[in-house]
């Protein structure tokens, strides 16, 4: 993980701090993060510029934990 991706992990983890989650919602935020963050990175890789990269993580995300 870049250090841009582990400070972004981190000031998830510190926006989390003074909320009340239990452990299970706290991970859930947590696995969202890094599923973000590696869908983000991918696309970066594959030539897509920061904004495209963005739209397309968060369309990945929304479909992966899309509920009817």
């Amino acid at each position: 993980m870049s250090k841009e991706n582990s400070d972004l992990m981190r000031y998830t983890e510190m926006a989390m701090k003074g909320l009340a989650f239990d452990d299970d919602t706290e991970q859930g935020f947590k696995l969202m993060t890094d599923a973000f963050l590696t869908c983000y990175e991918e696309a970066l890789n594959k030539g897509y510029d920061q904004v495209t990269a963005i739209q397309t993580a968060t369309m990945i995300l929304s479909t992966m934990f899309h509920q009817d």
